[in-house]
């Protein structure tokens, strides 16, 4: 952003909308949206202190927007029974008593429903073409806030294994080859963990494919449980995974993939079926630069090491 993206009082209302269009539709994620929306606010109301409120995608419940924490003034607690008011009925609403510098809350409203909750310091009461002003804002912020969760969507699908929810064998690719030159660069290892499921064929001729996906889901899931957050989960192909593990040794690798291999044979899966299953896997490790210098070689020597498990016995850790 440059000293022109700031809107003064010359502006009319007119142009204060049309240039805050015009940035916010460069703004490239939230957190450059909100820098851009504090820049712009006092342009709006003359106050400075501002909160923004989303509502979470998976619980339903209102939370202060990360990339505006700074601006939150005090705990936000006693904040949620407002916002959830304010989004409940889709009215603005003055609000002098608010635990907050925030006097004046208003619904950013969305296709189908309200996105946003936002809170803006301002005279008290509020101004009336302030308000107008400030509800055109909503909608655009909303309109904006809605598209990019639309296009955060898109991109999480083009990446991601729809069943499991961990990424796709088409974005671990990309993984591997952007792991390995950031290995290369700093120095560092990297280890690639294969894991297979034992006599998985024999689930979806017991109980049926119904319930064999859904063991996958449920073992996708416990494995993006029981890993760490740097690494990367990837569902490769049918009843094979794939674990990345950045700046992780061989032998690290391999005590990682021994804990989760004991993890996983002592958990029981609903799964749909009549009563709990139980299934184990067989691992193979291969690490850069021990073993491979490529991810074509990498990924081969643990594919081959894994295979070894499964005819020798199934359920056990190898390294290449």
């Amino acid at each position: 952003m440059t000293n022109s993206d700031t809107i003064t009082a010359p502006f009319s209302p007119e142009q204060r909308l049309l240039e805050t269009a015009r940035v916010f539709s460069a703004c490239r994620g939230h957190g450059e949206l909100f820098a851009a929306l504090g820049r712009l606010l006092p342009g709006f109301c003359h106050g400075r202190s501002w909160q923004l409120w989303l509502r979470d995608q998976l619980t339903g419940d209102w939370r202060p927007a990360d990339g505006s924490a700074a601006n939150l003034q005090q705990a936000a607690e006693p904040l949620s029974t407002l916002v959830k008011a304010v989004a409940d009925s889709g009215e603005p609403r003055d609000a002098p008593e608010a635990p907050a510098s925030c006097n004046y809350w208003l619904p950013l409203p969305g296709v189908a429903e309200i996105i946003g909750v936002l809170g803006v310091e301002c005279g008290a009461p509020a101004d009336p073409e302030v308000v107008t002003c400030l509800a055109m804002l909503g909608e655009l912020l909303g309109n904006t806030l809605e598209l990019m969760l639309l296009l955060e969507q898109l991109q999480k699908q083009n990446i991601t294994d729809e069943l499991t929810g961990l990424y796709n064998a088409r974005h671990f690719r990309e993984l591997v080859d952007y792991e390995l030159e950031r290995a290369r660069r700093y120095g560092n290892d990297l280890s690639l963990v294969f894991l297979d499921l034992d006599f998985f064929k024999k689930v979806n001729d017991a109980h049926g494919h119904l319930v064999g996906s859904r063991l996958l889901t449920e073992v996708g899931h416990f494995i993006m449980q029981h890993t760490r957050r740097v690494n990367l989960a990837c569902r490769y192909g049918g009843d094979e995974f794939v674990l990345l593990l950045p700046s992780t040794s061989k032998s690290g690798a391999l005590t990682m993939a021994e804990i989760l291999r004991l993890d996983l044979r002592s958990q029981r899966f609903e799964a749909g079926a009549p009563t709990p299953i139980t299934i184990t896997a067989s691992f193979g490790v291969a690490s850069y630069p021990d073993d491979a210098r490529n991810a074509r070689d990498l990924i081969h020597l643990a594919d081959e090491a894994m295979y070894r498990v499964k005819g020798s016995g199934r359920d056990g850790v190898a390294g290449s």
